[in-house]
C-alpha cells in the first residue's frame, strides 16, 4: 500500500505544472446585483492568446449588451492588436478567446487580463461556484499549454464534498494536484480554500492524507 501511495505521489509530482495561472478570485454578489468579475492571468511565460470557458452556477449570468454581445473587456494587459470573442457552448458555459492578429504578448506577469460584468437574477439564492476550464494558454512561437481549472466560492460557500477542492463534484487527481501545489508553494491557499480539510489555517500533509484517503474510500 505504501509504494502505491509513493507511486501516486511521484506521478503526481511529476504532473506539476509551472506557476501559471489563469483564474478567478471568490467573489460576494446578491440576488440583482451586477458586478465585474475579474480574470486574472499569473504567467511566468509570455503569452499571446487564450481560451478558457466560463461555468457559472444558477441565477448568474454574463450580461449582454444591446448588440446580443457578452460585457467581456480586456483590460490594460493588452495589446492593441488583441481581440476578445465570446460564445455559449451547448452545455451553457461561455467560451471566452483572446488572440492577437500580430502575436503580441499580453503586458505584465500578473493580474486582470479581462472583466466580465456578471449579474445575479432576482431568484438567486447565493452559494456556488464560478469555474474556468478547458483554459489554453499559447506562446508566441504557437505552442500552447494547458492550464488547471479553476473555482472560485461565492458569498464564502464551500465545496459539499470534503476533498473536493476544485468543486467539480469529484475527489479525484485534480483535487490532489492542488493541495501539493499549495505545500510546494505553487498556488494559493488563499485561492483554494477547500485545501485546508482540517480547518487549521494550513495546508500540509495531513490535508493530503485526507484527500488520498478519500479518493481511496478509506475516509
Amino acid at each position: 500500500m505504501k509504494r502505491t501511495l509513493f507511486a501516486m505521489l511521484m506521478l503526481v509530482a511529476l504532473s506539476l505544472g509551472a506557476r501559471d495561472r489563469l483564474y478567478i478570485e471568490n467573489f460576494d454578489i446578491a440576488a440583482g446585483q451586477t458586478v465585474e468579475m475579474p480574470i486574472l492571468l499569473q504567467n511566468d511565460t509570455a503569452y499571446c492568446a487564450f481560451q478558457t470557458d466560463l461555468v457559472l452556477p444558477a441565477g448568474l449570468e454574463v450580461v449582454v449588451d444591446e448588440e446580443d454581445y457578452y460585457v467581456v473587456d480586456l483590460t490594460d494587459r493588452k495589446d492593441r492588436t488583441h481581440t476578445i470573442s465570446c460564445n455559449m457552448l451547448p452545455d451553457g458555459s461561455i467560451r471566452i478567446f483572446v488572440t492577437s492578429m500580430s502575436v503580441r504578448p499580453f503586458t505584465g506577469s500578473s493580474g486582470a487580463i479581462a472583466i466580465a460584468d456578471v449579474r445575479a437574477t432576482s431568484d438567486y439564492t447565493g452559494g456556488g461556484v464560478v469555474m474556468l476550464r478547458n483554459s489554453v494558454v499559447v506562446e508566441e512561437s504557437g505552442l500552447k499549454h494547458h492550464l488547471a481549472d479553476c473555482t472560485a466560492y461565492l458569498n464564502g460557500s464551500s465545496p459539499a464534498t470534503a476533498g473536493d477542492v476544485n468543486g467539480d463534484g469529484v475527489v479525484d487527481v485534480d483535487d490532489l494536484n492542488i493541495v501539493i501545489n499549495i505545500m510546494v508553494r505553487k498556488a494559493a491557499m488563499a485561492d483554494w480554500p477547500a485545501a485546508d480539510l482540517d480547518g487549521n489555517g494550513v495546508v500540509d500533509i495531513d490535508d493530503l492524507n485526507r484527500v488520498i484517503n478519500i479518493m481511496v474510500r478509506k475516509a
